[in-house]
């Protein structure tokens, strides 16, 4: 399996086990920013949960689980 696999594998099963409740959103912190030697587009994209997990927000808890998952899916879906 080469990292992007993984990545979108790990993706994938922590988008089940956040939105199932069984992980908080320190761990995808946590997670996100381990992760690292991705392709250019792929990094893009790591970037950018590493600065969203990273942040605090003013948006209800709702709208910060929904980005949270939203950023999940990208990564399991990231092709390069």
């Amino acid at each position: 399996m080469n990292k992007t696999e993984k990545l979108r594998r790990e993706s994938a099963l922590l988008f089940t086990a956040y939105s199932s409740g069984k992980i908080t959103r320190h761990v995808l912190a946590a997670w996100a920013f381990a992760l690292d030697g991705y392709s250019p587009a792929a990094m893009d994209l790591v970037t950018e949960a590493q600065q969203w997990f990273s942040r605090g927000s003013f948006r209800k808890p709702e709208q910060v689980v929904l980005q949270d998952l939203e950023l999940l899916l990208r990564l399991s879906e990231v092709d390069r």
